[in-house]
């Protein structure tokens, strides 16, 4: 018996002396357990070892030419840097980019493109490579263990606490087929400061409800001209602003570019809410057409002083008369701690119906003073609005400062009476120089002259109700019965009376939607005493109604209508009789 049987060395010499039997043996179990009953058994069994023979080799093909591919690009090593480490919004930087061929391969044909950021500003040209252009560079031969960089220096005009994207791609041809591979890597810096600098700048004591006027002082601090800036404001509550230069355009301030280490100054005007302190801020960004990149915001609290002076205007009427006047009680008290001079207290509307700002003047009040005084305040003929409010602006010194301080108070608005306008003439022709009227010119003792008579509604504000137009013909002169109305029914002629009478039940505002008319005709038969002189036509027209919304009774008269018509093309410098 051989006492080798059995052991490793005797398991080896038998596989050497018959390596085929590991193969043979799965293989002819499977052909036992699957094939052999079968037709074609042995040329089945054959194909099928074939295939998956076939799908193994091309399996293993792919993945070796995969990793392969895969290894090369992961041994190509590009990384970015930034000096200073600190990136300042629309301030200088240089950027490093560095690449290294970490493997046994020669790269050859490299090109490194690199993409910036939008509106990313370079500021000269790259160096570390034989040939450039503005993102390509052409980098030749890099042998393995070889490392090179590429300098930019540029601008970031990109968001505070935003990230800047740079994307760069590497790619060569390797081996002795020159494969072609590409190594793609992303590369993120983030700005944590701008070189954009406001500051906001209002007056040292500031009291709730005052009138303040402020300025934003924009600054370049850095050495790179700024495009377009915006500054977009947050307001505090209840803070009414009043104007501003430059405008705001949606919502913005568009301020010019501003070159290196200049100023700018933004200035506007509101009024102060009622509180003890309020927020500002202030959100400014570089502009580039639509694109916006946010920098730093401002904000900033500031405390209130309660009002000092406080004043309620009492009108002793509650409608306003155009062309009138209107009594105002003014009570003020002084309901502050600090001792006040130079106190005054004006009288205005909003808008603007009075002929002029009324200012009392009260001098200096202690803590606790209060007074009361009556004004008298001039109303404009003809307002083309129907309610207004009156208001009250207190200005006065701190004891001990130099800046005034104004707190404006508003009343309810209160109602304005409608103006009524009635504008009477005569035409012979119209302004285009059709002849309207008939007979000659000048008029002719015992003749007949026929002329056209306007009267017009104008400058109502409100509805008119029981609309009555009167007017009284002249001397010698008679209605044709021709006439034209805009609204409402025909006039009538009153023989007894010899007049004109226009009834409506009411007219609509003509203020902005034109006027109210009627015209008719009228003749004129010249007697021996009006030989060498202008008869009357029509003499104190008027019209009377009731304000429907104020209530009050109203009237507009015209002037009196003779056969002089200066204004008429035909007619002018012929109205003497003859």
């Amino acid at each position: 018996m051989d006492q080798r049987k059995g052991t490793i060395l005797h398991t080896a010499l038998h596989l050497a002396a018959a390596p085929g039997r590991l193969v043979r043996h799965p293989l002819t179990h499977l052909f036992h357990r699957y094939y052999k009953e079968k037709s074609f058994a042995r040329t089945l069994f054959v194909i099928d070892i074939i295939l998956v023979a076939t799908i193994i080799v091309l399996t293993s093909v792919f993945t070796y030419l995969l990793f392969r591919s895969a290894s090369i690009t992961d041994q190509v090593v590009i990384d970015a840097t930034v000096a200073p480490t600190e990136i300042v919004s629309g301030s200088a930087s240089t950027l490093i980019f560095r690449y290294e061929n970490q493997s046994d391969e020669e790269l050859r044909n490299a090109r490194l493109a690199l993409t910036f950021p939008a509106h990313f500003e370079r500021l000269e040209e790259a160096s570390g490579a034989d040939e450039h252009s503005a993102q390509v560079f052409d980098l030749g031969t890099i042998a393995p263990d070889a490392h090179g960089q590429i300098k930019i220096r540029g601008v970031m005009f990109g968001d505070v606490g935003g990230d800047q994207l740079f994307a760069s791609s590497l790619s060569f041809t390797y081996g002795e087929r020159n494969a072609l591979a590409t190594k793609k890597s992303e590369h993120s810096f983030r700005p944590e400061r701008s070189t954009l600098a406001l500051e906001l700048r209002l007056p040292e004591r500031l009291v709730a409800g005052q009138e303040v006027s402020g300025q934003i002082v924009y600054k370049n601090t850095g050495e790179i001209n700024f495009p377009e800036i915006s500054i977009e404001p947050v307001w505090p509550a209840d803070f009414t602003l009043i104007s501003s230069d430059p405008s705001l355009a949606n919502g913005n301030f568009r301020l010019r570019a501003l070159a290196a280490g200049e100023e700018g100054v933004m200035e506007f005007r509101g009024r102060l809410p009622g509180m003890e302190s309020i927020d500002f801020s202030f959100h400014p960004s570089f502009t580039f057409g639509e694109d916006r990149y946010k920098q730093e915001t401002l904000s900033q609290t500031v405390t209130l002083l309660p009002s000092q002076l406080t004043a309620r205007a009492e009108p002793t009427s509650a409608v306003l008369t155009p062309g009138g006047m209107i009594e105002v009680n003014i009570l003020y008290e002084h309901t502050g701690e600090f001792a006040i001079e130079n106190a005054t207290v004006t009288i205005s509307s909003d808008p603007s119906v009075f002929t002029k700002d009324v200012v009392t003047t009260i001098g200096s009040l202690a803590p606790g003073a209060t007074g009361e005084i009556t004004v008298s305040v001039p109303i404009i003929a003809r307002p083309i609005i129907n309610t207004t409010s009156i208001k009250t602006t207190t200005s006065y010194i701190l004891e001990g400062t130099t800046d005034t301080i104004s707190v404006v108070t508003d009343r309810d608005s209160i109602k304005i009476t409608t103006p009524v306008v009635l504008e009477a003439f005569a035409r012979y022709s119209s302004p285009q120089g059709d002849q309207l009227g008939r007979g000659p010119l000048p008029p002719i003792v015992g003749e007949e002259t026929k002329y056209w008579i306007f009267l017009t509604v104008r400058s109502t504000t409100n509805a008119i109700n029981n609309v009555h137009l009167d007017a009284d013909l002249g001397p010698g002169v008679s209605f044709t019965g021709k006439q034209s109305v805009s609204v409402g029914e025909q006039l009538t002629y009153l023989a007894e009376s010899n007049s004109i009478e226009w009834k409506i039940p009411s007219i609509d505002p003509t203020v902005r939607d034109g006027v109210v008319s009627v015209a008719f005709e009228v003749a004129i038969v010249p007697t021996e005493a009006m030989l060498g002189k202008t008869p009357t036509l029509v003499s104190g027209p008027f019209v009377r109604g009731q304000d429907a919304f104020t209530g009050a009774q109203v009237i507009g008269r015209g002037v009196t209508i003779t056969t002089n018509l200066p204004y008429d093309a035909m007619a002018a410098g012929l109205g003497i009789v003859e």
